[in-house]
Order: C-alpha cells, then structure tokens, then sequence
C-alpha cells in the first residue's frame, strides 16, 4: 500500500517544488521527525550496506541458472564444495 500511495505523491509533485529541485529530498522528513538539521540523508547509508548481500546473492544465483540453461558460458557454474556457492558466478558479477 505504502509504494500505491507514493506512486500518486511522486506524480502530484509540482516539477517546480522545493522537494522535486532538492538533491536529497528525504532529509525535509528526517529533520522533522529526528531533528537533525542537515544531511539526515546519512541515515539511508546503513540500510544500502545491508541489501547490498541480498543482491549480491541473487545476481550471483541468476548469473548461475543463466549458465545452466546455455545462456553464458559454462564456467559460471562452477560451484565451492562445502557450501554450494557459485564462486565464479559471483566474481564474474562484481
């Protein structure tokens, strides 16, 4: 529901607004609710670090199935004995 409503708050956004020119535009937010007085956008800083694991491990899934199925080349199967990760799938991504 929350990503419905910010879909219609995003298009009913004057072009011309402080919000839409702002290069941070969450930190009018953070300030009010943390009282910080600027660059409250640091605080997204830690939640990109977490999901940054969650898609290391899907590209490196996918990277792997795409392999299996002859899309890309072989090697990119190549999995680690002890816990099954796609060690060439996932170096090949970053």
């Amino acid at each position: 529901m929350t990503s419905f409503f910010v879909l219609f708050v995003c298009a009913g956004i004057s072009p011309a607004s402080a919000t839409a020119l702002s290069l941070s535009p969450l930190d009018d937010g953070n300030t009010l609710v943390y009282g910080m007085t600027q660059y409250a956008g640091v605080l997204a800083i830690p939640a990109t670090y977490a999901t940054a694991f969650g898609f290391i491990f899907a590209y490196g899934r996918l990277l792997e199935s795409m392999a299996q199925s002859g899309l890309l080349p072989n090697a990119l199967t190549l999995v680690t004995e002890k816990t099954g990760a796609p060690y060439i799938a996932l170096w090949a991504g970053n």
